[in-house]
């Protein structure tokens, strides 16, 4: 299953290089196929044990329900996801569809997985977003910017919205999805 999810990855990441979207429509599919494998198999990745990070006890239980158990660990993973990278997507730090990408990543990973691909992704995201502004000459105005939302959040004492819709071009952003890959292959490379 690591190597479908390397898959729904890349051409989740060509989506958005190309029309900076994710179809939901596609991401649903994904993300229905993975519930359906995780009720009928157990890959490595994609345990009931992975549910809570190895809790052995929860683990043992779910292992014992069989695949309604499977399906729920599925859904617990994804749910855990939406709701960590929510804050995210409501400060327009992240896109919708990479929320539902990370999702489903999450869903097919574990948590605990999960946790060391996103962290792979956001070192490639970072480098990505630097070679970026090199390319396009706009390190100066892109710090500048998030120098002005950062003194706004400390003076209002609240998080607002980093990027409004109608500056969130080609050029003040990146395709995430394309750091979720990176991180994924870099994951498999390093941990697995």
């Amino acid at each position: 299953m690591k190597w479908l999810l390397l898959v729904v990855c890349g051409l989740a990441a060509l989506s958005d290089i190309i029309e900076r979207r994710i179809p939901n429509l596609w991401l649903m599919t994904w993300f229905l196929t993975g519930m359906l494998l995780s009720g009928t198999v157990w890959p490595d990745f994609c345990s009931p044990e992975a549910l809570f990070c190895q809790i052995p006890f929860l683990g043992r239980i779910a292992a014992r329900a069989g695949s309604e158990a499977g399906i729920l660990c599925y859904l617990f993973r994804a749910a855990a996801v939406l709701l960590t990278l929510h804050p995210l997507w409501k400060l327009r730090v992240i896109g919708a569809g990479d929320v539902k990408l990370c999702c489903i990543m999450g869903a097919w990973m574990g948590i605990s997985e999960f946790a060391g691909c996103f962290f792979c992704s956001l070192i490639s995201g970072g480098i990505m977003a630097l070679l970026h502004m090199v390319r396009h000459h706009i390190i100066l105005q892109r710090f500048s910017y998030f120098l002005a939302w950062f003194r706004q959040c400390i003076s209002k004492k609240q998080w607002i919205v980093y990027l409004k819709p109608e500056e969130a071009d080609k050029r003040n952003t990146i395709p995430f999805s394309a750091a979720l890959l990176l991180g994924y292959i870099l994951w498999m490379m390093i941990f697995r």
